[in-house]
């Protein structure tokens, strides 16, 4: 990452930070606010907390101090990056109550779309990022996910999808831990053992990171969604079989998904 690409990272990790602390919104139903930011806890199969910002659906927490503002979206159309900070919609009706759905919010001439579910079995929570193309033309797109570990100076890699501890972009996950064993491990999976598109862009420095897939086409009058997934575990193994089990896509990482949205997956296809 160039010097200019890492300050604009920081500066838009700076806005969205603000957007989503400062905006002190009314939660719509049916949310009951735990605090003026925070949309409520979904807690994983481990118990684990994935509190997801009102305006932006960033996770402003975990459980032990893990993520201290993590998984914010920012989108590139037509040249120009903007950050995502729509306002959370409600749940999503075939959830069951386990995933969140923020509201559109216009990006040129895309219209994006994020939803959250949290499995109440796995440890995992899982993103989908859903772009639609409002236009009669294919539309170029950079998707960015970033943010914060929560883990300070004591992350360390455990493990990433090719065996070893270094973070390259022909990896599929990354599982990071604290070396003074106060957070949970905390893990990202943004693609699958099959033909999707994988990301062109990471980077971690000690606590924060970055992914991002770029030079996506959308086409003319269509969707495309990305998807990734964010493990949140206190037990090490947990953390590394669950991101192996999600490479091959199993059927409960599809819940509450519909046959469309699954469809419309670019980054996630199996053989």
């Amino acid at each position: 990452m160039t010097h200019n690409s890492f300050l604009r990272f920081w500066i838009i990790s700076a806005f969205l930070f603000l957007s989503v602390t400062a905006s002190g919104q009314t939660l719509p139903p049916p949310f009951d606010a735990v605090d003026g930011n925070q949309s409520g806890d979904l807690k994983n199969g481990e118990g684990m907390n994935y509190d997801a910002g009102v305006r932006g659906g960033a996770l402003e927490d975990g459980s032990s101090d893990a993520y201290d503002g993590c998984d914010f979206l920012a989108v590139r159309a037509n040249g120009i990056f903007r950050p995502y900070i729509a306002l959370i919609e409600g749940y999503d009706a075939d959830s069951n109550g386990s995933e969140y759905v923020w509201a559109e919010q216009t990006m040129g001439p895309l219209v994006v779309r994020r939803k959250l579910f949290v499995s109440p079995e796995k440890a995992y929570g899982r993103w989908l990022e859903i772009l639609t193309n409002t236009t009669n033309q294919p539309v170029l797109a950079d998707i960015a996910i970033f943010g914060n570990l929560g883990s300070d100076d004591h992350t360390y890699f455990v493990a990433t999808s090719d065996g070893d501890t270094e973070l390259e972009t022909s990896d599929l996950y990354v599982i990071t831990g604290d070396n003074d064993g106060s957070d949970p491990f905390v893990g990202h999976v943004w693609n699958s053992n099959g033909p999707g598109d994988n990301i062109d862009e990471v980077y971690q420095r000690s606590e924060d990171y970055r992914y991002a897939w770029t030079g996506v086409v959308v086409p003319a009058n269509s969707t495309v969604t990305y998807i990734h997934f964010a493990i949140q575990t206190r037990n090490r193994d947990t953390a590394v079989a669950t991101a192996n089990e999600l490479l091959s896509f199993p059927a409960h990482a599809k819940e509450a998904m519909s046959a469309q949205e699954i469809s419309q997956l670019a980054n996630f296809r199996l053989q």
